[in-house]
């Protein structure tokens, strides 16, 4: 009977390779997690960092536009103050 029965040592050391090789996985595993949501975290970053970035752009051209369309009302407010004036001098020349 004896044959058949596995030596302490033996036992020992093979729960200790088992146990071993688990806990490796765990912290490979842990690892790789980590990575894995860190990659997403920064690619989500990137992501909204480029949204931010093309909505500046499209902040910019908006406010671009809209000084261009205030300079030309203001040079068409001008055109206008001018004629009223030349309207008024003439109605004032006829009275």
């Amino acid at each position: 009977m004896k044959d058949n029965v596995p030596a302490w040592p033996e036992v020992v050391m093979g729960i200790g390779f088992g146990l071993g090789f688990l806990v490796l996985l765990t912290i490979v595993l842990v690892v790789s997690i980590r990575a894995f949501t860190q990659t997403k975290q920064a690619s989500a970053a990137l992501a909204r960092d480029d949204a931010y970035r093309r909505l500046a752009e499209q902040y910019d051209a908006h406010l671009t536009r809209a000084a261009t369309a205030e300079r030309d009302m203001r040079d068409e407010l001008a055109f206008i103050r001018s004629r009223v004036e030349a309207v008024e001098t003439l109605l004032r020349s006829v009275d």
